[in-house]
This record gives structure tokens, sequence and C-alpha cells, in this order.
């Protein structure tokens, strides 16, 4: 694998493999479907508790070195108050990968880049909130890391929530 190979970090996108994925390199508007953001976070959910638990299970130490490494890039920015969109999304992929379904890699990655769209254009207001995002993404990880497949599922449930209502505050 060439996932040592960084700070080159399209090696680790073209890794995956998957055509999905080339969405997130191409112009994210591109779309020919536009799903209602609702209903794209209410199936991003299903999908990411399920890819948190089954890499509870089943990743490699390889894997785990590549959930850690974007862990920490996203950490690295927060901490400068920057916003980490690309270091968060491909964290949700490299756990998406580690669950070892390529359907599930396959349908996270295709959906990603309208993720991606709907928070591009999203003010963000609070301060707090990369702190925060972060946080809830170390509980996560440290559950994968533990191979607590239901504190993953859990931790990505409620970190998917919290995504969610800062997105569409109720």
């Amino acid at each position: 694998s060439i996932s040592h190979n960084l700070p080159q970090r399209g090696t680790t996108v073209a890794e995956l493999g998957s055509k999905a994925i080339s969405g997130l390199i191409a112009s994210i508007g591109s779309f020919d479907e536009s799903f209602a953001p609702l209903d794209l976070l209410e199936i991003r959910e299903i999908l990411e508790g399920y890819a948190a638990r089954k890499a509870a299970k089943l990743a490699t130490q390889e894997d785990l070195q590549e959930i850690l490494k974007w862990h920490m890039e996203f950490k690295a920015k927060a901490d400068v108050g920057q916003r980490a969109l690309d270091e968060d999304h491909l964290l949700h992929i490299a756990i998406a990968k580690a669950s070892k379904n390529p359907v599930c890699l396959s349908l996270i990655s295709y959906i990603t880049p309208q993720i991606i769209a709907l928070n591009v254009g999203f003010a963000e207001s609070d301060p707090d909130r990369f702190v925060r995002t972060f946080e809830e993404h170390d509980r996560l990880v440290k559950c994968i890391l533990a191979k607590d497949e239901q504190g993953a599922e859990a931790a990505m449930m409620a970190h998917m929530r919290e995504a969610r209502r800062r997105r569409f505050p109720d």
C-alpha cells in the first residue's frame, strides 16, 4: 500500500479504487441527482453507524493508521480554528474502508460530495464547532481502537445527530 506516502494525500483517495470517490475530486455540484438534505442525512446515519460498528470489529493495523492520520490532521486544523472539511470526510471514508464492506464504502463515497456540498455554503457561526466535532470524532476513534462495536456505533450516531442539529437546528 502507498498510504505511508504522505503528505501526497491524493494517494490515499486514489487507493480507494472506487469510481464513486471521483466525485470528491470532480466539481462538487456536478451530480445529476440532488437529494433532499434530510433524506440524505437520515441514510448517511444508517451507513455511518454500520461502518463504525464494523470498523471496530474488523479494522486492520493499516486501517487504524489511516483513521488516526485523518483524525490528527483534523485536530491540527481545529486547534487553529480552521475548517477541516476534507480531513473530516477522509476520516469518515477511512472508517467506511475499515468496515470491509465495499457496498458501504461505495455508498458513503457516493454521497460524500453531496454532504460536502451541504456544508460548503454553510456559514460557521460557532467558533467552538471544530473543537466539538473533534471531541465527537475522538470518542468514536477511541471506541474503534478499543474494538468496542456498540460504543463505536453509538458514538457515530451521536456525532451524526449533532452534525444534523448543527446544520438544521430544530
